[in-house]
Formats: structure tokens, C-alpha cells, sequence
């Protein structure tokens, strides 16, 4: 599916980029406001997340059930989510809405009331989540890896924050933080049968404060840890991680591919060897993120706690035959493969093709076609595997993280586990 992206300035902080899609009778919008959970002083963690919650209580002219029913009523939702650099309004919906989406959207942004009883309701809300987060112990982990691989730093905290900074929040730091949103850059992504013209128009309304927020700045960094926790759980969940480049880095391609031959499906080698081969594993898969300065690469492992040791030995030989044999050239065509496939289906998503221009925006200062995403994988070759494999995937750059029942010995593994 080809894209045809346009692009426009709204005044001074606001892009407008859509991708459109005319064989579809659907939309999606997303408005992204380039702040995140990562800009937050420690005194305000979490406190990003429970903002994203609040603009859905109530604006002057709509109640919270007003807010919900808006677009549900034709079959449309409204939703947002908070990431580590950025919060995002998304409102999916039939073409014809979008008059009513705009306003919608609009009106929680600007005129959301923050009313200190639904304050309360919603801090209840968010305090189950986190709740809900640490009895998941896949979510748990992934929480916990973050703040192994970056200690003592914004980019290891966890999104929703914790109990107590939760319970502390007043409507004031809600105000405080709608007006934070208010001074920063604002990207609006859109795809689906939708006219960039007629949506710019739409927006035109919108209003920001004239003050810009400062850059990111990664500063200085504590070196990754190894951290293993008690939990009442009868498998161990593991994850092992490594720091890797910024979104804009040219290494990123080189890392999609490995990322692809390590463990991102049922092919994957980490799936076969410790799964199908050993049996050691129910879970095991690699992931890979990036921020606007800086990376991750990990893996993930749900497992008897008996077979932690020898799960983590296969993974480490994994890596290990990677980074000093290289990968077949079979292997390569194989991964590349997949990944253009993969991401050829998702651009039949309104919500993903939204979501990747979007990024690129954020991230490149330009919505850059998905063919030249393509392109720069399809130019990857295998000695580019085994230097970024080298150069990220190393002891002084892993952080390991395991969540399990006790059991003697598993902080030892934990601890022992390195490249050879």
C-alpha cells in the first residue's frame, strides 16, 4: 500500500501530517503532545499518566459518559496512552465523523475541567492499575528491566508511577502539567479516508502557549544492573537488556534485523532453541524501542525457575554464536523478509499507518515514507549484524532483571550470567 503523506504547519508548535487511505470508510487521529513520563521531576512521577486519565473527566460543555458516548455512538472509540516521550489522544472513527472527532478532541484538550471528585475517582483508578501492573509479572519485569538499564534516571522510571507519588498529586499539579502539554510541540497524525486539508481546517481552533520547552537531555548515565526479586509466582519471569542508539541512528536498521533473527516470532532463534528444541520456556521473545537518545534491545523468558540457568546459558550462546560466527545468508533474506511483510500488513491499519508517521515526525522533524524504511533494511548485510552485535551487545552494557519465587541460588544465576 503506498502512502501518499502530506504535511503542514499549524502556528508554531503544531504539525499536521496525514497519510491517506481513500479505500477505507474509517479514520484515525492521533494528537501527540511531545512530553512524557521521562520529563518528569522524581517529586512527579506518574504524574504525566494520571493527566492523560484526567482530560476524559469532564470538559464545560461534555460530562465523562458525554465524552465516552461522543464516538462510540457510530462505533468509534476515544482513547489515549503515556509513553516515555510523549502523551497521545487517538480517536478512531467512521469518515464522516470527523467534524465530531476534531471537536471532541479539541474540547478535552483544551477546556477539560479537572474536577477534584472525579480527581479522586480516577486516582483510585490509576493506583489499581499499578496495582494490576505489579500482580502481572510479565508487566512487573519489563518495569523493572527499564530501571536496571538506566538507574537513578527518568528513562527507568516506571509510566504510571508509584503508590505514594500517585496519592500525593492535587489539582494543581494536574493544572501544572496541562499547561507543560500546552508549551510544547504538538504533532497531529492521521490516516485513513481523510483530507488533510479539511482536517487543518478543522484544528484551526487550537491554541498553545507561545513558550517552548527546553530539549531532552540524556545526561549522565549509572551503568546497567542486576537485580532479582522475590514474587509469589510459580514460574520466574526474566528479562535480559541492553542500551542501543536513538530512533534517528543508522544503526536502528542493522537492529531490526538482528532483533527479527533473535527472537521476534515463532522462527525466531531464540523461540526454536529454547522453546522447541530444550523446552526450557513457555514466553521467550526479543523487543526492541527507541527514544528520541536512546535505545533498548531485550529478551524476555517465562520459565520454571529450575530452568533459568539453562535458558539464560542458550541465550547467551545465542548471542554469543552471533557475535563471533555471524548469521547465514539464508538467515538474513529469511528476516528481511519478514520484516517487510510484517510491516506491509500493518500499513492495512489506519492506527498503525497513523502511529508510524507520526513517530517520524516526532523524531525526524519529517514523515518519512515506510518504502525508505524498507529500502535501509533491504541494504543490511550480515557483517552489519555481527558489529552491532559487538558494539551493543555486551556484559558492561546488559542489565538483567529476574522476578521469581524464592529459591536458593537464582540471585547467583542472575549475576553469573555474561558473555564468555
Amino acid at each position: 500500500m503506498k502512502q501518499k503523506i502530506v504535511r503542514s504547519k499549524l502556528g508554531k508548535n503544531i504539525t499536521v501530517v496525514t497519510d491517506a487511505l481513500p479505500g477505507v470508510s474509517s479514520a484515525t487521529i492521533g494528537f501527540w503532545m511531545d512530553r512524557g513520563s521521562r520529563d518528569e521531576k522524581e517529586s512527579d512521577m506518574g504524574l504525566s499518566h494520571l493527566y492523560e486519565h484526567m482530560i476524559f473527566k469532564g470538559t464545560k460543555k461534555r460530562t465523562p459518559v458525554d465524552i465516552a458516548k461522543t464516538l462510540e455512538r457510530s462505533g468509534g472509540s476515544l482513547n489515549a496512552f503515556t509513553g516515555k516521550e510523549q502523551v497521545c489522544l487517538h480517536a478512531r472513527f467512521v469518515d464522516e465523523e470527523l467534524d465530531t472527532a476534531c471537536d471532541l478532541i479539541r474540547d478535552v484538550f483544551e477546556n477539560s475541567l479537572f474536577d477534584e471528585v472525579e480527581l479522586e475517582k480516577e486516582r483510585n483508578v490509576v493506583l489499581e492499575e499499578i496495582r494490576g501492573c505489579e500482580d502481572n509479572p510479565e508487566e512487573f519485569v519489563h518495569d523493572a528491566i527499564m530501571e536496571c538499564l538506566w538507574p537513578d534516571h527518568p528513562l527507568g522510571w516506571p509510566i504510571t508511577g508509584r503508590v505514594h507519588h500517585v496519592k500525593s498529586f492535587r489539582r494543581n499539579d494536574i493544572v501544572r502539567m496541562h499547561d507543560l502539554m500546552r508549551s510544547n510541540r504538538i504533532v497531529v497524525a492521521a490516516s485513513g479516508n481523510i483530507s488533510h486539508d479539511e482536517l487543518c481546517r478543522q484544528l484551526k481552533p487550537l491554541s498553545l502557549n507561545t513558550v517552548s520547552l527546553p530539549p531532552r537531555k540524556l545526561g549522565k548515565m549509572k551503568p546497567p544492573v542486576r537485580r532479582s526479586f522475590v514474587r509469589s509466582t510459580q514460574q520466574a519471569n526474566v528479562s535480559v537488556a541492553f542500551r542501543v542508539p536513538e530512533f534517528t541512528n543508522s544503526d536502528k536498521y542493522p537492529l531490526f534485523v538482528l532483533n527479527a533473527i533473535l527472537g521476534d516470532g515463532m522462527s525466531s532463534r531464540l523461540f526454536q532453541n529454547i522453546r522447541e528444541r530444550l523446552g526450557l520456556a513457555y514466553s521467550v521473545y526479543s523487543f526492541l524501542e527507541a527514544n528520541s537518545d536512546s535505545g533498548v534491545m531485550g529478551v524476555f523468558l517465562g520459565a520454571d525457575p529450575a530452568n533459568v540457568e539453562p535458558a539464560l546459558k542458550s541465550l547467551f550462546e545465542e548471542l554469543n554464536s552471533i557475535r563471533s560466527k555471524g548469521i547465514l545468508k539464508e538467515e538474513m533474506e529469511f528476516a528481511k523478509t519478514y520484516l517487510r511483510g510484517n510491516v506491509l500488513i500493518g500499513l492495512e491499519s489506519t492506527g498503525n499507518r497513523m502511529g508510524q508517521i507520526a513517530r517520524s515526525e516526532l523524531y525526524r522533524n519529517k514523515a518519512e515514507n515506510i518504502e525508505l524504511t524498507l529500502k535501509k533494511i533491504d541494504l543490511v548485510k550480515p557483517v552489519d549484524i555481527v558489529r552491532v552485535a559487538n558494539k551493543y551487545l555486551t556484559d558492561a552494557n546488559m542489565a538483567i532483571c529476574a522476578a521469581a519465587p524464592k529459591m536458593k541460588g537464582m540471585e547467583a544465576v542472575i549475576k553469573k550470567s555474561r558473555f564468555k
